[in-house]
């Protein structure tokens, strides 16, 4: 039997409609895990908003439409004051109060001026630089990356073993590997080393 290789690519190869959906998946996982009430798919007046944030804040509550567009390029000028576009109708109707656009990689110098002249209606980030400012991801990263060479640990770090022979690393190990969802408690005195044996796999993930 003949196989067509092109065919078989194609058929393994994401759509770009799969690809746009990993990143506003992480985009909404990301404002969940802060506790944020995010709507996806949702009419607002006349347009589909794919992803929708509502801020509950005390004096200014905001309804903000979230774009996320994974380019394989920085975004133009052009591309972004076609998202603005498309949701000016809202903003002047007060049905949202801004627009979020959240890339993969970048924005042209242009769009960056431009999305400046627009701040408050308008704000721009890199999928990196959302997660920084809303979680100080990279700087939390960092810092469990080091938490293993913190005070020497590195250098006298002995491996806990556990009841019925073997060590705890090897079992969180299997755990992870496995496709089980139940969690995993680590019962143990204090100073029996329960977190610094989870050290060297956390700072081994972050580097």
């Amino acid at each position: 039997m003949t196989v067509n290789s092109n065919e078989n690519v194609a058929q393994t190869r994401p759509s770009t409609t799969a690809i746009g959906d990993a990143l506003r998946d992480q985009v909404i996982e990301l404002l969940e895990a802060e506790g944020h009430k995010v709507t996806r798919e949702v009419r607002v007046s006349s347009k589909k908003v794919d992803v929708l944030l509502e801020i509950d804040e005390e004096f200014r509550p905001q309804t903000i439409a979230v774009e996320c567009k994974n380019l394989g390029k920085n975004m133009s000028q052009a591309e972004l004051n076609a998202i603005y576009a498309d949701y000016l109708s809202l903003l002047d109707e007060g049905e949202i109060t801004s627009i979020f656009v959240i890339t993969r990689l970048d924005f042209s110098p242009e769009a960056k001026l431009y999305a400046n002249k627009k701040r408050g209606q308008l704000e721009i980030f890199t999928i990196k630089e959302f997660e920084d400012s809303l979680l100080g991801y990279r700087k939390y990263c960092r810092n469990v990356r080091d938490l293993f060479s913190e005070a020497g640990l590195e250098n006298y770090y002995i491996k806990s073993s556990i009841e019925g022979g073997g060590t705890l690393h090897d079992q969180i190990v299997e755990w992870i590997a496995s496709p089980t969802t139940t969690p995993v408690a680590i019962l143990g005195g204090y100073g029996m080393g329960k977190t610094s044996d989870l050290l060297p796999d956390a700072s081994k993930v972050f580097r």
